[in-house]
């Protein structure tokens, strides 16, 4: 979870951990190794709510953080700049498509082009 809101090995993250069929006792018992391996500030619980934010879950358990407006801010940032170099790489591949010739060669490269293109515009829809 840490690794997709992108957060640093030295942030911590508070985290929610909903057990069920009994699992709270071994969790309350490994809740100090698991703050300091995952480096969180663990809340464990027993029933789960509606859940919102960022969340995993199993079959006995969902771990779950609630992420702040900040970190919304700075992910929809970071995700729209993506979306604006990919953007960006289709326009040159649109570019270099315009300077098609008929050479072996040539066509070969545009057909590269052309895939590399729908690549990244299949990535940012």
């Amino acid at each position: 979870m840490r690794a997709d809101c992108q957060l640093g090995p030295k942030e911590s993250l508070p985290a929610i951990l909903y057990c069920r069929d009994g699992l709270q006792a071994v969790a309350r018992h490994y809740r100090d190794v698991l703050e300091k391996l995952a480096n969180i500030n663990l809340d464990i619980r027993a029933n789960s709510p509606k859940l919102e934010g960022a969340f995993r879950s199993t079959p006995s358990s969902i771990c779950g953080s609630k992420t702040t407006r900040a970190f919304d801010e700075a992910q929809r940032s970071r995700l729209e700049k993506e979306i604006q170099h990919l953007k960006k790489l289709v326009a040159d591949k649109d570019r270099q498509l315009g300077n098609e010739s008929s050479s072996v060669e040539r066509r070969l490269k545009v057909k590269s082009l052309r895939d590399k293109r729908a690549e990244y515009q299949a990535q940012f829809g």
